[in-house]
């Protein structure tokens, strides 16, 4: 005989203020919502005074919860109206188990739409028997992009965004400050000054938290690496850096550290415990070399490994690789491997088991696109090795050396990879004074001893992008306008351009989905396109448990001037198409 229990308490955020209130276990059992819907800013950007508590989204005429799980069978689903239940709904009859999966979508009956507009989800819920189950979910629009309730207590830029055991994510560092173009070392730059502010971001309200704990140095451009045991490496990075806008000595890449920086950022990393929110200690990087926009991997042992970046006295591109030893909390830089290349803002994409494919970064030494791509794999005593792909070859016609890039693994050996900036005037010799972000797509198979790429001229971004953010979709279906589309990737903003003139860059919001036809596309929802809210470049995406993501910070330009943004807002790839029972 199936047990069967209830959800009794259900508190749903709609990025709207104010906290979640409890209710009550109900006698008849069954699923009770506690609603609270989204309140846009009012015309001098601040939100409006929240609505009642208690009261469904007003743009929808009904919504549906749905509850599943594996060992369910079939989907419970129960339709509400929302005039007859504003604030409360119940389900009863649900088998008593753990992860469960709970499921709201608001949408509107009418003779022309019956598609969702608000979709939210909570995941691991246990139904317990006789007890009542309370679920905190937070409502997004339906594949598209919400605000988050409240902004990070800093702006930044080139921070750091990572999960944490209980379903947050920390957000750690970043540049808060962008200056006017002004003289630097060598022509003209911004200024980036960097924060040392961290906020917790909890996808259960749709909102940040400041925390009591901050790093002992202000870091931009540094690395994040989870560790055993909820702890968190975040290492090296640069108190001040220069974006360039002009480049009288010829093309260079335009992030860049100040070398009058006087931090310790670059020579030292710091531990913070995830699980008790905590600052354990700061470690030296000595004697591993000062490093930063380097890249970080955790390797299966426990150890970590820093690949690359810049030194920030005087940017000169490292090759080496720093090993954080978690046994001896302490860093080495053993004598071998060591990467092909100095690299820096290279991009890293995980694919297979302990392997990963580092792409770009790097000037070609001589014409054509030189080593512009390696693979890093964890041997059998936890060593890293260091091996050339079988297509990176010297042969101007194929490969590029790109700064910049972005990257997802497309599951097994397969990886896509996407714009980036040349500056390299080897490898285009016209380039004498500017930086050009490309439109350039290349589709990787990384099988050991086979890889190989194409750049197929048919696929191309239908933006130049570089400092853009990538996130992996696997099979997720958006209904565009009245077509139904898979889409398996998704392209974020970016620079898509540079004004030699008037020494700027040209920032964007669009957002490019890459589809089962193997093509890149705009997408619609609601006649209106899937857009970012805000222009962002060096932004950090992140992964939610509610299998939303975030895209926190970043720089913008729609001010009329460059700027760090301290807003953030979520992207949910929930299709509008209503669940069925």
């Amino acid at each position: 005989m199936t047990r069967t229990a209830s959800i009794c308490c259900l508190s749903l955020l709609a990025a709207a203020l104010g906290a979640a209130a409890g209710c009550g276990p109900q006698e008849d059992g069954g699923l009770a919502l506690k609603i609270y819907y989204y309140t846009p800013p009012g015309d001098d950007g601040l939100r409006a005074d929240p609505p009642p508590q208690g009261e469904a989204p007003g743009d929808i005429t009904d919504y549906r919860v749905c509850v599943s799980a594996p060992d369910m069978g079939k989907i419970r689903c129960q339709n509400f109206v929302r005039a007859a239940n504003p604030t409360k709904a119940r389900i009863s009859g649900l088998p008593v188990g753990r992860d469960r999966r709970v499921t709201f979508q608001g949408y509107t009956v009418s003779v022309t739409n019956f598609v969702s507009q608000w979709c939210g989800e909570a995941s691991g819920v246990e139904v317990r028997d006789g007890a009542t189950t309370q679920v905190s979910m937070y409502l997004s629009i339906c594949s598209n992009f919400t605000p988050t309730r409240n902004a990070m207590s800093a702006p930044r830029a080139f921070h750091t965004a990572t999960p944490m055991p209980d379903g947050r994510v920390l957000l750690v560092g970043g540049f808060n400050s962008v200056s006017g173009v002004q003289d630097c070392d060598v022509g003209r730059c911004h200024v980036l000054t960097a924060t040392s502010s961290i906020d917790v971001y909890d996808p259960r309200t749709g909102s940040f938290a400041a925390t009591s704990i901050s790093l002992n140095y202000p870091r931009g451009l540094h690395t994040a690496t989870l560790l055993p045991g909820g702890r968190l490496l975040v290492a090296g990075g640069a108190g001040r850096a220069f974006l360039r806008v002009s480049f009288p000595a010829g093309p260079r890449p335009v992030v860049e550290v100040d070398p009058a920086d006087t931090g310790q950022a670059g020579s030292t990393a710091e531990v913070i415990n995830l699980v008790t929110l905590a600052h354990e200690g700061e470690i030296p990087l000595a004697p591993a070399s000062p490093r930063a926009h380097h890249a970080a991997l955790a390797m299966a042992g426990g150890d970590a490994l820093l690949l690359g970046g810049i030194v920030p006295s005087t940017n000169a591109a490292l090759n080496t690789i720093a090993r954080y030893q978690a046994a001896a909390n302490a860093f080495v830089e053993p004598p071998a491997p060591q990467l092909r290349e100095g690299r820096q803002g290279m991009a890293l994409v995980p694919y297979g088991t302990a392997s990963f494919l580092v792409w770009g970064g790097n000037h070609a030494a001589g014409g054509g696109p030189g080593q512009f791509a390696e693979i890093i794999t964890e041997g059998a005593d936890g060593s890293p090795l260091d091996r050339t792909p079988a297509f990176v070859t010297n042969d101007p016609g194929r490969g590029a050396p790109l700064f910049y890039p972005a990257g997802v693994s497309m599951g097994g050996t397969r990886a896509l990879l996407t714009g980036g900036m040349i500056v390299d005037q080897s490898f285009e010799p016209l380039l004498t004074d500017k930086v050009r972000p490309t439109n350039l797509v290349r589709m990787v198979d990384l099988q050991e001893g086979a890889e190989s790429f194409t750049e197929p001229t048919s696929i191309v971004l239908n933006f130049p992008r570089a400092l853009h953010a990538m996130i992996p979709l696997p099979g997720s279906e958006l209904v565009n306008g009245a077509e139904k589309t898979i889409v398996t990737a998704a392209v974020l903003g970016g620079v898509t351009g540079f004004t030699v003139l008037s020494q700027s860059f040209q920032l964007t919001n669009r957002v490019e989905f890459f589809t089962e036809q193997n093509v890149f596309r705009e997408m619609q929802t609601n006649l209106s396109e899937i857009w970012m809210n805000a222009n962002r470049a060096g932004h950090a995406v992140v992964a939610l448990p509610d299998n939303t993501f975030l895209v926190s910070g970043g720089l913008n330009d729609q001010t009329g001037s460059l700027i760090s943004l301290d807003s953030a807002e979520v992207f949910n790839p929930a299709s509008r198409e209503l669940q069925v029972r």
